[in-house]
């Protein structure tokens, strides 16, 4: 595979032009109130996206953008809501699922489980973490909080017991995030798309390990005030982090 060259920018470049374009969002939308939003969906819950592609084929969650993965767990509770007068009772119960995660204000999964692979292929969204080719038991889980409108948590991690008596076990996406809809300043281990089933550039998904980094974006998509108000929801991200050679193919 290719390496990625990263030229050297002066310190600090990066950051004041993402603050200076934050402020200047967050002054143009009005039409917003002020309350965060920064939970967003794991890998660990694949039901959930199942509900949600088979809702969009449907018709349904049209203010989506689903380009851009993982979606915010309470602004998919807010479309749901939308459509909760669906008529249909499966249909009604798949919006109404998708509706739970927003009264939850702490959240955590567990779990085990027994893998074997004869070439050590990596799954998609995996994390670029291959199946133990001799085989072997994985555990692991997520815990997420929002203990305020403003500030959430996450922390996500695996640990491999291979057969062959090789011990794996990582960190994975663990961060801290703090903010509103327009601006929401995230730190930590993070990744930048997920998707279940999709395949991409391995830097943009998570078959690749998180970056380490400061992140600015708005997890939830906003409507631009005043004269661009016709370009319609709007959702940017940036992000400072180290790229190394030795790291990161």
């Amino acid at each position: 595979m290719n390496r990625h060259r990263h030229e050297r920018r002066r310190p600090g470049t990066p950051v004041a032009l993402a603050t200076a374009i934050a402020a200047w969002i967050v002054l143009s939308v009005s039409g917003v109130c002020l309350a965060a939003g920064p939970e967003i969906f794991l890998q660990e819950e694949p039901e959930t996206y199942l509900a949600i592609d088979k809702l969009e084929g449907m018709g349904f969650l049209k203010g989506l953008m689903t380009g851009t993965r993982g979606l915010e767990a309470q602004e998919v509770a807010r479309e749901a809501k939308k459509d909760e007068d669906a008529g249909d009772p499966f249909t009604i119960g798949m919006l109404r699922f998708l509706q739970v995660s927003k009264v939850k204000r702490y959240d955590f999964r567990l779990r085990v489980g027994l893998e074997h692979s004869g070439d050590g292929r990596i799954p998609p969204n995996a994390q670029g973490w291959p199946v133990a080719e001799d085989g072997g038991i994985r555990t692991g889980g997520f815990f997420r909080a929002s203990p305020a409108d403003w500030l959430s948590l996450q922390a996500r991690g695996d640990f491999l017991l291979e057969f062959s008596g090789d011990d794996t076990g990582r960190v994975e996406e663990t961060s801290v995030r703090i903010g509103f809809p327009q601006a929401t300043l995230e730190g930590g281990k993070f990744y930048l798309w997920w998707g279940p089933g999709r395949h991409g550039s391995l830097l943009f998904t998570t078959n690749a390990e998180p970056l380490i980094g400061v992140r600015l974006r708005n997890p939830r998509p906003i409507p631009l005030g005043g004269w661009f108000r016709f370009l319609g929801l709007f959702q940017y991200d940036f992000f400072v982090s180290r790229l190394d050679d030795d790291d990161r193919p």
